[in-house]
């Protein structure tokens, strides 16, 4: 189960998805 969900795998994408990471959130990237 994830916490957040990130629509589209582009630099700013992949970068929100990044820093949610860190910040200790669960991500799903869909691209």
């Amino acid at each position: 189960m994830s916490d957040c969900i990130v629509i589209g795998g582009g630099i700013i994408g992949m970068m929100s998805a990044r820093m949610l990471t860190i910040a200790g959130a669960r991500v799903t990237l869909l691209d």
